[in-house]
């Protein structure tokens, strides 16, 4: 016999901070945190693009991480976009 398993539906994840629609959206295969920001409605304008921080759960806790815009996104990851200084 031969099975296979297909995932009907993923976590979410969650964009806050700098972006115009700040909240929690479907998760798409192949997503990474430029493509994020372009779902939540981009950057505001007093955002700090690069690096944005990541928060990711791990089986040893919650890791924040220092990231760019092309890493990749896994379900259930919170994006941060921080405000710029100036």
């Amino acid at each position: 016999p031969r099975v296979s398993i297909e995932v009907l539906n993923y976590r979410p994840f969650y964009i806050y901070g700098e972006v115009n629609r700040a909240g929690s959206y479907p998760f798409v295969s192949g997503l990474t945190i430029r493509r994020a920001v372009v779902i939540a409605g981009g950057f505001t304008r007093r955002a700090r693009r690069e690096p944005v921080i990541l928060i990711r759960e791990r089986e040893k806790g919650v890791e924040k991480i220092d990231s760019e815009l092309d890493v990749a996104v896994l379900p259930g990851d919170i994006i941060e976009i921080p405000r710029r200084l100036f």
